[in-house]
């Protein structure tokens, strides 16, 4: 740029201002993605992490589910004049199957005069599969015994279980359904599934003798 005088109260300055930074040589959000459920189509509510096998690129997490790799074009693809480049980055959100993605950065004839990042990414995330863990016991009395070899079948997926399965489920625990569906309450550390049967079997009165 040309040159131009700065005067002062006290001096007179010379300013010789640098030419500014073409497009290639600036800051640019070079990936920019859009991480959503693939179930629902909303972001996940966890936290999502990026990472690039590049160097160069930082990784930069907003809100909404955007995420994207940051740098300067012409640090990172410095061949961009007459090469195409790819990214290869990792998307990680918690409760979900990790994904990894490749986004392509076209070449430009103008680079470093200009610069075009490659569009938006939507990408979708898997949710990782729920597993259920436990162990099969037969109740005796106020202990159990594990029994070995049993086969255990599942019977019905509810996001909400049905009022009659949370009955069946607090009878055999020997708790309240309260317990089960107010989620202020907290469940007993230990549930004995004879506590029921205790429970009922006081409860019966002793049949009357005949009265003679």
């Amino acid at each position: 740029m040309s040159r131009r005088i700065v005067q002062t109260s006290e001096r007179t300055y010379l300013f010789s201002p640098d030419d500014p930074a073409p497009l290639g040589g600036r800051l640019w959000e070079l990936v920019k993605l859009r991480v959503i459920d693939e179930l629902n189509g909303k972001p996940p509510n966890s936290s999502i992490a990026i990472q690039a096998k590049e160097k160069g690129l930082v990784p930069r997490v907003a809100s909404e589910g955007i995420v994207g790799l940051v740098g300067v074009p012409q640090q990172v693809f410095p061949g961009l004049k007459t090469i195409n480049y790819t990214v290869h980055l990792t998307v990680r959100a918690e409760g979900y199957a990790p994904r990894d993605v490749e986004a392509q950065v076209a070449s430009d004839p103008f680079f470093p005069a200009t610069f075009t990042p490659p569009p938006l990414i939507n990408l979708t995330l898997h949710r990782e599969p729920v597993v259920i863990t436990g162990r099969t016991v037969q109740a005796n009395g106020i202990t159990t015994t594990p029994l070995a070899g049993s086969t255990v079948s599942v019977i019905g997926i509810w996001r909400t279980p049905p009022l009659k399965v949370l009955l069946n489920y607090a009878r055999v625990a020997g708790i309240s359904t309260d317990v089960l569906i107010d989620d202020d309450l907290e469940l007993p550390k230990k549930l004995s599934p004879g506590n029921r049967a205790k429970k009922k079997a006081a409860s019966k009165k002793a049949p009357r003798g005949r009265q003679c």
